[in-house]
């Protein structure tokens, strides 16, 4: 799976389902406005059988965030990432749905 497959149709449905599964605000600040969908483990930090296993495109590695905080994540080093993380993803699989 490449970055180019994260973009048309399917992304923006998977997207928008994610917004919706997240209460339509940032898991950060709680702001409603500008929104994406980020990528919990990002995609520059999975091995080649994360992506074939679908990681890319997995629910429970996605996350709303407003566009604010997806880009001071992104301009953290890896190890402060985590920080970012959705607390309730570190809770354990199973939390959020895995079909949409």
């Amino acid at each position: 799976m490449s970055k180019q497959s994260l973009k048309g149709k399917t992304w923006t449905r998977l997207a928008a389902k994610i917004i919706e599964r997240d209460g339509g605000q940032c898991l950060r600040c709680g702001s409603c406005d500008d929104l994406t969908v980020d990528h919990i483990i990002p995609l520059d930090a999975m091995s080649e059988e994360d992506i074939d296993d679908g990681l890319p495109t997995d629910p429970s590695n996605l996350q709303t965030l407003c566009r604010r905080c997806n880009g001071r994540k992104s301009n953290r080093p890896d190890d402060q990432r985590r920080t970012w993380l959705n607390p309730n993803w570190l809770e354990g699989p199973g939390l959020f749905p895995t079909t949409p």
